[in-house]
């Protein structure tokens, strides 16, 4: 599961773990255009509500 998504700027993945290992994410940080550190977060957090989404701040 490293499907990637991003809007205004910011990535948020299904699993960091997985996304970095293969995927959109993968050749993002072999290619030096991201960092592992550079990803807001993970999709289960946003929809928890641990994070705040696209559309709600914090």
């Amino acid at each position: 599961m490293g499907w990637a998504g991003r809007g205004a700027g910011v990535v948020r993945v299904l699993s960091i773990d997985a996304a970095a290992a293969s995927g959109a994410l993968h050749h993002a940080l072999e290619a030096g255009l991201l960092q592992a550190g550079s990803v807001y977060g993970e999709l289960a957090a946003v929809a928890s509500g641990r994070l705040a989404g696209p559309y709600r701040r914090r």
